[in-house]
């Protein structure tokens, strides 16, 4: 399968999320932890949903209409129900919405990845055939790595900031990101060699 990643912004995002099972809540969840509004629609829920203390989420009991999707930007279908699904699939298409089923993924236009993050990278990690035991087990190596990084990226996002008028921006990023400068990073003498090569640029 052909992936096309894209970050949202999960403050302003809406999900419904359709069934109150547990894969549904699994889904509940990781929608939540990054900070979207997510609705659930069910007849029955499992407690684990009783037990989410977060103003973002709203239970809905009832049957699925088609009218639930339309202020929703993400639908999740966790159910069975073969009936149902091709209809929420067909009004989702009519509708332009991103929709993922949890029982065959292939038959959705995303999915959501499993995520990692340092304090100043996020990744998010998927496999092509969509085991996200794999994509868990993999992320300890790339968190490993991201946060041995953190303390350069900081002060690259920082000289990207201080440099955001100048002319010479790019010549100097290019310099900050280049395995030379992280081994005067890692010396301690950054600022030095910055200095004799630009200037006093950062100051």
């Amino acid at each position: 399968m052909k992936f096309s990643n894209i970050a949202l912004i999960s403050s302003g995002i809406r999900a419904l999320v359709v069934g109150g099972g547990k894969a549904g809540l699994i889904k509940t969840k990781a929608l939540l932890k990054r900070g979207c509004i997510v609705s659930v629609l069910s007849k029955d829920f499992i407690e684990g949903f009783y037990d989410i203390n977060d103003k973002n989420l709203h239970i809905i009991k009832g049957i699925y209409e088609k009218e639930y999707i339309f202020d929703k930007h993400l639908i999740v279908m966790a159910i069975g129900d073969d009936s149902t699904l091709h209809r929420i699939i067909k009004d989702c298409n009519d509708n332009h919405k991103l929709y993922l089923n949890c029982k065959n993924f292939r038959e959705g236009n995303f999915i959501i990845p499993f995520q990692v993050e340092s304090e100043e990278v996020n990744i998010a990690i998927n496999t092509t055939e969509g085991n996200p035991k794999v994509s868990k087990k993999i992320s300890k190596v790339f968190l490993e790595y991201i946060e041995e990084k953190d303390e350069l990226i900081s002060f690259i996002n920082f000289a990207r900031m201080k440099l955001k008028d100048n002319p010479i921006k790019n010549h100097v990023l290019d310099f900050l990101v280049s395995d030379e400068f992280e081994i005067y990073f890692k010396e301690g003498r950054h600022r030095e060699i910055i200095k004799e090569k630009y200037g006093e640029i950062l100051a």
